[in-house]
Order: structure tokens, then sequence, then C-alpha cells
């Protein structure tokens, strides 16, 4: 079976906010691993870190670019996209490393505009929340929105949504739909971009052929902001694709939920 990528070139694109100490064992993996074309993009979205020693693993190849503002993760990969000039966008965490050659994924189905390749963690195990159905109001509020926690039989999924921790999607497609909506400060911009994919005619699947070791929540270590951010971010989801009202009955179950998990 032909290879998606085959004669493709590929931009990967890494936002960075004060995680230096990942990005050299992420960039070597991309380059010990990849055959075909490609460019790696670091944006390092205002943390204060200089990257520019990273430039001598691949002078070629690697570009740097420094924002002024850190407006969140979506925003950086929006930055990134701008000089982005590969046929393909592989946005991956700075906690990562790509194991195997993405040049060699295989044809993966119909009107195929975004992949999210398999996160694992030291064990080969597959990470949760990784893809899913799209939310709803229903299934936020009954809690069935999550994915099964049941590893996958399956090497190839159609999905909904796939994790912007590993997520690639054409270029063009990328730009067509304006980028990452940049009110999601972080999480649920990967949803939000899938949802307006499939609404444009594109699909998204989840793939095992290429798997991706992370550091899961390597990047983000105080748990209390990460759900604040998390919930604040669902509610911005909810309002902008159905109605704000619905946020009335999420705002007391996320408050209680926060004073739960937390104590």
């Amino acid at each position: 079976m032909p290879s998606i990528f085959k004669n493709k070139t590929i931009s990967f694109i890494i936002v960075s906010y004060k995680t230096k100490h990942y990005l050299e064992d992420c960039i070597k993996a991309i380059i010990s691993s990849t055959t075909g074309e490609y460019d790696i993009i670091l944006v390092e979205n205002n943390s204060g870190e200089n990257l520019d020693s990273l430039k001598d693993l691949s002078t070629d190849r690697i570009h740097i670019v420094y924002s002024d503002k850190n407006a969140g993760f979506g925003s950086g990969v929006n930055i990134g996209a701008t000089i982005a000039t590969g046929d393909w966008l592989c946005i991956i965490n700075p906690d990562t490393k790509i194991q195997g050659d993405i040049h060699k994924l295989s044809t993966i189905g119909k009107n195929t505009g975004i992949i999210g390749l398999a996160l694992v963690d030291n064990n080969t195990k597959i990470q949760d929340y990784q893809y899913g159905n799209f939310p709803t109001p229903q299934s936020i509020i009954t809690n069935t929105a999550k994915k099964t926690w049941q590893t996958p039989t399956k090497q190839i999924i159609s999905t909904d949504w796939v994790s912007g921790g590993s997520l690639c999607i054409e270029t063009a497609l990328f730009r067509e739909l304006g980028g990452f909506d940049e009110q999601f400060f972080m999480y649920y911009e990967d949803i939000d971009l899938c949802y307006r994919a499939k609404q444009a005619g594109y699909q998204a699947y989840w793939t095992q052929q290429i798997t991706v070791w992370h550091q899961e929540g390597g990047s983000e270590s105080n748990i209390r902001k990460t759900k604040e951010r998390y919930y604040t971010s669902q509610r911005k989801y909810i309002a902008k694709w159905y109605s704000d009202y619905w946020n009335l009955l999420l705002m007391p179950i996320h408050l209680g939920l926060l004073r739960v998990k937390l104590k």
C-alpha cells in the first residue's frame, strides 16, 4: 500500500514553553527516523528560553521562531505554520519522541485531512484522551464524552477528533480553516479544528502505524491550572458550537469537580 506522504514534504511544528530540556531528544528522534523531505519549526512561546543552540542538530532543517507573546498552544502553532513550506504539518509536543518513519505511513482512507499518531508511554501502552466523538453538552454533563480506555485492536480508526499532541494535517487544509482558533489557550483547540475540518468534508483518522512516545503531563505540572484551563476551554467549545446557556449548567459542575478532584 503506498504511503500517504510519498513525495510529500513535512513541516514538524513544536511549540515550546519552558520545555527546552525535552527538545534535543524530540528533535533527534525526528532526525534519526525520518527519511523523506522535512523541516522542523520550533516556536519559543515567550517563556524566555534561548533555543539557538538546537540549530546545531541540523542547521539546514531547523527554524526557530521567538514569539513576542504567549497566547497559548494554538497560537504558537499558527505562528509556526506561517513559515511552513511542507505539504503536511506534523504538530507534536516537545515532550515526545517519534518512533518510526512517518514517510512510510500507508494511505489511510477517503478524504483524509487529519491524522493522529498513537501516543504511548514507557511500557508502549496507549495513552488516554487521544481520539473520540465530538463532545456535546449532554455527553459532557452525563460524563460519556470520554473515549474507551481499552487499548484499540485496530491499527487505523476513523474518528471525530484526534489529539493535538501528535496531529498531522495537510498544510493547505490548515490554512483553509484559518488554523487553530486562538480563543482556546490550551485544550479543545484540536477538537475544534477537527470539527471544522469535518464540516469542510474531511475525515480524521487515528493510527498505530507510527507511535510517539510521550512524557504525559511533562509540559504542564500544575494540576489545578491544568484542570481550570481544560474546563474553561470546554465551556468555550460548547458556547461556540451549541449555546452559552449550557454553561449555566457546566459552570457549577466544573467548580464541583475542581473541589472534589483537587482536595
